[in-house]
């Protein structure tokens, strides 16, 4: 007989809430307070693991390979300089992923760049529990001889070690020296016992109290629970790959990465910049948090903003502890053990310099010091604004040509450590995400005609619009690497900076042969009323008669040495000034002279605060750059701006619009308005 799926759905529901565990009859009102616990400093680790046991937490540094212990409670230990030297419980890691700490403070970590378990002692020391190091593989058996392949889950209930070992798409168990498979058999997706379950990147584990694990599978979006003999039942999720709240069988997760069971059996889970639960109700339903928005904010209203969460841990008291590994933090539900990180203050700490950033002085194609032509900049418009409301949004990186099929590679020296490097494959928009770098429109780790690189970082399985493409998480990769061939867009879209914080990388890398003698073009200005509305010409004098506040609207595009005649490329910086009839600028106008300058990029949805209807740019078709100069853009903020005339008296004015592209050249245009 065939069941229904959701009789299986409240199947696992029953298995998991009545594991010996009551449900919060109401939420707790303090999961909507989000503190600042733990600040890793600027470009100094990636929280990811994180454990809380005995008034400590323990936590693995993906990129520096460390594994650190503070307090759990509210003490004066909030960056590295505020603690203990013995903070750093050791460094001789490779990536370390997600770890289990034992009941005699021994932190169990699933190594995933070494592809190792590896146990750290309460004094440091770090020693062999399964796996051979550097190796990746598949092997169960003798504990030292087995293989993994990047593990990044792990869990124990006192006895055995259960092993998410991501990239073979298995769960293990280390027990008595031996390490076997307890279910899975390869990548897929299917319920059933043993070897018949299927996973897709399993990455974060926990136990619940009747020895069933649970299972945040990455890959496949969903939640799983593992019995003791390997019975696999799916507890979430519809695999559908964006966020949902409601009931287990409804409920879509985005990036399942970590799971954590609280004190009264409610669940946690780490899914990519949110953090969900379920519990709290009659019937359980998941339910979201935070914001799903990435960025970083602390709130008290459920909104709090994180970027990339990759752990969920429960402490002793029941608080609520979170890796937020792209904003380098950890972070605390409740507000009793952290304090408000200003998010102003947060955001200039995480400000790029000159001095942070190494340029590669590099194209990432062969030869590298040849000169290509850079084909899209830094902010510029992508999409059509033809209308109010039409949906369009930022360029974050630059577009280098090549030709269809080549070769690109990588301009600096980076691990991965996104479980999920690889996005959007066998589309005109895959890519890999590293650090510091993105590399947009390659086929990630083979040719154009599907060939595979004789590389075992990439994983890559399946062929045509069934191929899937992996990179471990821990893979390291040298500059001038292979990352693999342009597809038909004819280029590579290179981001630079980290997730969240990219910024122009004109500004930032050193490219060989780059020059820009050429002035931009700023072909017209237009102004409009507050409601934009068209202002009047006075005839005798040819000036526009202006009122109130007033809008300003510069169509212009810049171009630079050695590109095609028919290239437009975005702005740098706009601005303006405005003078009285004497030529004296006007008293009291405070404004800075630069009121857009693309150097860090906001939201999206702020593109239609920066490009007025009107502009467009994509594949195809003319492209049109009209920058509202009366608003403000700096440093990824956005203001709305105007002149406003109500506040100078009655005359003749001068409203001068300069641009600028990044190397200092300069157009202006002055036009002639009389205030009524």
């Amino acid at each position: 007989m065939q069941f229904p799926k959701s009789l299986f759905i409240f199947a696992a529901m029953a298995v998991v809430f009545s594991s010996g565990c009551g449900i919060r009859s109401s939420e707790p009102a303090d999961l909507k307070i989000v503190r600042t616990k733990f600040d890793f400093g600027f470009r100094s680790g990636e929280p990811f693991g994180i454990e809380a046991q005995a008034g400590s937490l323990y936590i693995s540094d993906g990129a520096k390979g460390r594994l650190i212990v503070i307090p759990a409670d509210g003490s004066s230990c909030r960056k590295p300089s505020d603690c203990s030297d013995d903070a750093v419980l050791t460094d001789k890691l490779h990536t370390p992923s997600h770890i289990a700490v034992e009941e005699d403070g021994s932190v169990l970590v699933a190594d995933s760049g070494d592809h190792t378990i590896r146990r750290v002692s309460p004094e440091g020391k770090v020693s062999p529990v399964a796996g051979t190091p550097g190796e990746a593989g598949f092997l169960d058996g003798k504990a030292s001889e087995a293989k993994f392949r990047a593990p990044i889950g792990i869990a124990t209930d006192g006895g055995r070690i259960f092993v998410a070992d991501s990239y073979n798409d298995r769960i293990r168990v280390i027990e008595n020296g031996e390490v076997s498979t307890l279910a899975g058999s390869g990548r897929g997706y299917s319920d059933g016992s043993g070897g018949e379950a299927r996973f897709d990147t399993p990455s974060g584990l926990a136990t619940l109290a009747d020895g069933r694990l649970l299972v945040a599978d990455l890959g496949n979006r969903r939640l799983r629970t593992v019995d003791q003999n390997g019975k696999t039942i799916t507890l979430a999720g519809t695999g559908e790959g964006f966020m949902r709240d409601g009931d287990l069988r409804n409920a879509a997760f985005s990036a399942p990465t970590d799971v954590a069971v609280g004190k009264s059996g409610e669940i946690y889970v780490a899914d990519g910049d949110a953090v969900r639960v379920i519990g709290g109700r009659i019937t359980p339903i998941v339910e979201t948090i935070t914001s799903r928005r990435r960025g970083f904010e602390d709130r008290e209203d459920g909104l709090s903003r994180f970027n990339r969460v990759s752990g969920i841990a429960v402490g002793e008291s029941g608080d609520l502890f979170a890796s937020d590994s792209d904003n380098g933090l950890i972070r605390v539900f409740g507000g009793r053990l952290g304090e408000v990180e200003s998010k102003d203050e947060f955001e200039e700490s995480r400000r790029w310099t000159a001095n942070d950033f190494s340029p590669s002085g590099v194209w990432p194609y062969d030869p590298p010091d040849a000169v290509r032509e850079i084909a899209g900049t830094f902010g510029e418009i992508r999409g059509e604004r033809d209308t109010p409301d039409s949906l369009v949004y930022f360029h974050n990186g630059l577009d280098i040509t090549g030709g269809y099929g080549e070769t690109a590679r990588f301009v600096m020296d980076e691990k991965v450590l996104d479980p999920e490097a690889v996005k959007n494959v066998d589309t005109l928009r895959e890519l890999i995400r590293l650090p510091l770098h993105a590399y947009i429109h390659v086929n990630i780790g083979r040719t154009t005609d599907g060939e595979r690189y004789n590389d075992p970082r990439f994983i890559i399985d399946g062929e045509g619009e069934n191929t899937s493409v992996r990179v471990p998480r821990g893979v390291v990769f040298e500059s001038g690497e292979p990352v693999g061939t342009l597809n038909r867009m004819n280029h590579v879209h290179l981001v630079v900076g980290a997730p969240g914080r990219e910024f122009n990388g004109l500004w930032g890398l050193v490219l060989p042969g780059v020059s820009d003698s050429i002035p931009p073009v700023l072909e017209k200005v237009e102004l409009f009323t507050e409601n934009w509305e068209p202002f009047e010409t006075v005839a005798e004098t040819d000036r526009i008669k202006v009122g109130g506040r007033i809008r300003i609207v510069a169509e212009g595009y810049d171009r630079m040495d050695g590109n095609a005649e028919r290239r437009r490329l975005g702005l740098y910086m706009l601005g303006y000034r405005v003078f009285n009839s004497r030529g004296i600028r006007v008293a009291g106008d405070t404004r800075p002279f630069w009121t857009i300058t693309f150097d860090e990029l906001p939201d999206d949805r702020l593109a239609r605060y920066i490009f007025s209807v009107g502009s467009r740019s994509g594949a195809t078709g003319p492209t049109v750059f009209r920058y509202i100069v009366s608003n403000r853009l700096s440093r990824g903020r956005v203001t709305e701006g105007f002149i406003n005339f109500s506040k100078l008296d009655p005359g003749d004015y001068d409203i001068q619009v300069v641009v600028a592209d990044i190397f200092g050249n300069t157009a202006t245009k002055r036009i002639p308005v009389r205030s009524r």
